[in-house]
């Protein structure tokens, strides 16, 4: 389960019955460019077999243009998936991906390196884009300053800079932008334009937040419509 104060993770699911989850009917092609995220504490099992059977799939039914946001690390700084998860996270998952949205603790834990520095989190987009995604984009929320992402398609890198915003209406930050990247991509956009895209409505999301309960708020997904 999840409130907006603690997240409790808990284990129990079979392979099959996620297997069975995944039904034809769900497979039109409104969901020719879907997004896959593993921390919306909707999904109780954390384990390789899960992530294992979601790759068949996808590989299966064909689906493009694959997001992967590979939520590992809450704000706690506790790991969401266990050793082996995330090495089927790295083997099965990313190699199907267009894009993958790691924050800086995610970006570590995927290339096996400490990110600290701009070089840092250069080199991790290139370890991470080595294992078979199409371009990565390390998100910058946990940096000081700016919130500055980095995009990286193997042929250049590119800074995605907004002001940062003093607000603790932070939460669903990191799936509602990949959700973005992915509507962007369904509705026909390149890669990076699709990025960039995301970037602008998370930012405005983030500004538009709006204060529910006593811990980390959600952001706005409706700010266009609710002045």
């Amino acid at each position: 389960m999840i409130d907006d104060v603690r997240l409790r993770v808990e284990h129990g699911a079979q392979r099959m019955l996620v297997a069975l989850e995944i039904r034809d009917e769900d497979l039109d092609a409104a969901l020719r460019r879907p997004r896959a995220g593993f921390a919306d504490g909707r999904c109780e099992d954390r384990r390789a077999a899960i992530i294992e059977v979601v790759a068949e799939k996808i590989k299966e039914h064909r689906l493009e243009n694959l997001v992967v946001d590979p939520v590992m690390v809450a704000k706690s700084g506790d790991l969401l998936l266990r050793r082996d998860a995330i090495e089927a996270l790295r083997s099965c998952l990313l190699p199907l991906a267009a894009t993958v949205t790691p924050n800086l603790p995610e970006a570590a834990e995927l290339a096996g390196i400490a990110v600290s520095t701009q070089r840092d989190i250069q080199e991790a987009a290139k370890r991470i884009l080595g294992m078979g995604a199409k371009s990565v984009v390390v998100k910058g929320g946990h940096r000081k300053g700016p919130a500055i992402d980095i995009f990286y398609d193997g042929k250049k890198f590119r800074e995605l800079k907004a002001a940062r915003i003093p607000t603790r209406n932070t939460h669903g930050t990191g799936c509602t932008f990949s959700a973005a990247i992915a509507a962007s991509l369904a509705k026909g956009k390149k890669l990076e334009e699709a990025v960039v895209q995301a970037k602008r409505y998370i930012t405005h999301a983030i500004r538009k937040g709006f204060a529910i309960g006593s811990g980390h708020s959600p952001v706005n997904h409706f700010y266009r419509f609710w002045k």
